[in-house]
């Protein structure tokens, strides 16, 4: 395994930050899951529907009629439901991205003396910013 590249530029998060952005990304799977699983209901309690409504046809023309007005509630679900399935995905990758850029630093040991060094001229420079008397 290569070993680690100091990268100047990326933030460094605290193990707190770190438990908070794994905190946040579980919750919002947890939101993803939830919204999947109640469309999939949705359409489960439809198909259920429609297969009651129809116990008059055949086998054959009642599987085509449920499957076609399946095939239509799921393309109006899938319609309805874009933005905040978009906007979970979307948030889970920020998430994920924050979490692969804090892996660099504590990788690599070039990362956290640049972190050390900087909260302590931090601290030589402005100690009110860390001591509240």
């Amino acid at each position: 395994m290569p070993a680690p590249q100091a990268k100047l530029g990326a933030d460094w998060l605290s193990v707190t930050d770190i438990r908070t952005t794994i905190d946040k990304i579980r919750s919002t799977r947890t939101a993803q899951s939830n919204l999947l699983r109640n469309l999939s209901h949705k359409l489960e309690r439809h198909a259920e529907q429609v297969t009651g409504s129809l116990r008059g046809l055949d086998v054959g023309d009642r599987s085509s009629v449920v499957a076609k007005s399946t095939r239509g509630l799921r393309s109006q679900l899938v319609a309805e439901s874009a933005d905040q399935r978009l906007a979970h995905t979307r948030q889970l990758a920020a998430l994920a991205d924050q979490i692969r850029s804090a892996q660099t630093h504590y990788r690599s040991p070039v990362q956290m003396l640049m972190r050390d060094t900087r909260i302590a001229k931090s601290l030589a420079c402005h100690p009110s910013e860390f001591f509240n008397d």
